[in-house]
């Protein structure tokens, strides 16, 4: 059923006001247009909220008002360790803790493209792909088969980060390695059979330095 789902994207991008990350506003473009595609999910544009550079003000706002049945939130932008090895994310205005971004939605996926160095934070990019992302027309069957598969998953949050403790999220001209990885094996997936990949398997994509 069309529309069954209550769902929403945040995607946000911080590229600094020092160290500043150019790579920042392709993340944000390329990631929606992933979106909208049919191996996205097929997301309507009034189910994406984009918060460029936000206040900590408004992205509280943003985060905090949302309850839905599956809530999407992507970051791109710096991110470091602190001294007692919590997860941090930089604002404009000030950093914040990645626990930050869990609300009252039932089901959650959190994605962080930043570094969680101890000292400089640093950045990826998603890249210019040489994919199309073709949409379906008309009966939107991507975007059911998307529906189905959160229906059938269970309540609860997950908040992947690119990088472990204590490492830099690295990215070259062509974009992140970390983004540039997992979108590219999420297109390689087929829309009727979505079979399980090991950590390995992501890997293999990412380049390596």
């Amino acid at each position: 059923m069309r529309n069954s789902i209550i769902r929403k994207a945040i995607l946000i991008g911080c590229p600094g006001a020092t160290n500043y990350l150019y790579g920042v506003a392709e993340d944000l473009k390329n990631m929606k247009q992933f979106l909208f595609s049919d191996k996205g999910g097929t997301w309507f544009p009034n189910e994406i909220v984009i918060l460029s550079n936000p206040t900590f003000e408004q992205l509280s706002k943003e985060v905090h008002s949302t309850r839905t049945e599956y809530n999407f939130i992507y970051f791109s932008g710096h991110g470091f360790t602190s001294q007692n090895r919590k997860r941090m994310l930089s604002l404009n205005d000030k950093s914040i803790e990645d626990l930050f971004f869990v609300n009252k939605s039932l089901r959650q996926l959190i994605i962080i493209d930043a570094c969680r160095t101890y000292i400089a934070p640093g950045i990826s990019g998603v890249p210019e792909f040489v994919e199309e992302y073709d949409s379906f027309d008309g009966e939107y069957e991507a975007r059911d088969l998307f529906d189905r598969y959160i229906v059938n998953s269970p309540h609860g949050k997950i908040i992947l980060h690119s990088t472990q403790m204590g490492h830099y999220s690295y990215e070259s001209t062509s974009g992140g390695y970390f983004t540039s990885a997992l979108l590219k094996i999420l297109l390689m997936q087929s829309l009727t059979f979505i079979s399980p990949f090991l950590l390995n398997g992501w890997l293999k994509f990412c380049p390596r330095n």
